[in-house]
């Protein structure tokens, strides 16, 4: 038996008028169902395999907290570091949790030198010009 509270959500839904509102989304609700078939209720291991599966889908903070959750106790200190957004949500979660958590991030320097950009294009225009050109 297969651990499905997605499949549970559908089909109430299905019950009652929220239906007609997650119908356009049932395509993605299938792939992410399918994703998360491979996690078992009773499986002994499933933070771990929760934590690698967001890693996986470039979710770090998400599998960092889940880690954490499952490994930390109240009190514990929590050494944390990281870019400024990360360790910031990271070092919420723990004392919202009773850790302690110690903690530096990094900084970021950054020097833009405009005059490679062709005219008239600003840069996040230019980085995905950038991004798909490398494919």
């Amino acid at each position: 038996m297969r651990f499905s509270p997605l499949k549970d959500v559908i089909n109430d839904a299905k019950a009652n008028d929220a239906y007609k509102y997650i119908k356009p989304f049932l395509p993605i609700m299938d792939m992410l169902q399918e994703r998360f078939n491979r996690f078992g209720p009773d499986d002994f291991n499933v933070v771990l395999k929760t934590a690698k599966w967001c890693l996986d889908n470039k979710m770090y903070q998400q599998g960092l907290t889940i880690w954490i959750d499952a490994n930390a106790v109240c009190g514990d200190l929590a050494l944390i570091q990281g870019d400024y957004g990360v360790t910031l949500m990271v070092v919420d979660h723990c004392l919202a949790n009773g850790l302690r958590p110690i903690y530096a991030t990094t900084e970021r320097v950054v020097k833009e030198d405009k005059k490679f950009l062709p005219m008239g294009i600003d840069n996040a225009v230019y980085n995905l010009y950038n991004i798909l050109c490398q494919r």
